[in-house]
């Protein structure tokens, strides 16, 4: 669980922290033809990417997933991780796509069993 979560956390950090990439995201997803793939809230999508503290959040957000789980390793933060990746795909079925928040459930069990003991 941990290798997984530090691979796709070093690759949005590497990819991700550009200011265009979140906005472009958030667009292609806001304009899709099914409604299941557009995200639940079109307009705070919108808000999202037009707001740099938005963008920074997401990049702070990808930070702490890539960090997170290394200092979880060592410390009874651990606890909070699960949450607070779950509280992180809530996001994105919000904000950018709810079928993509969706597809995500599949990852809870990994979070519990990862971060749960």
């Amino acid at each position: 669980a941990t290798h997984y979560v530090l691979s796709a956390g070093r690759c949005k950090f590497q990819n991700w922290n550009d200011p265009s990439t979140i906005p472009a995201y958030l667009e292609a997803y806001r304009d899709a033809r099914s409604s299941i793939a557009r995200p639940l809230s079109r307009r705070l999508s919108l808000f999202c990417a037009q707001r740099a503290p938005a963008n920074i959040a997401r990049g702070l957000v990808d930070v702490g997933e890539y960090l997170g789980p290394v200092a979880a390793l060592f410390t009874r933060w651990k606890y909070l991780m699960g949450p607070m990746m779950v509280a992180m795909h809530i996001g994105i079925f919000v904000v950018m796509s709810k079928q993509v928040g969706l597809a995500f459930i599949t990852c809870l069990p990994t979070y519990a069993a990862g971060f749960g003991g």
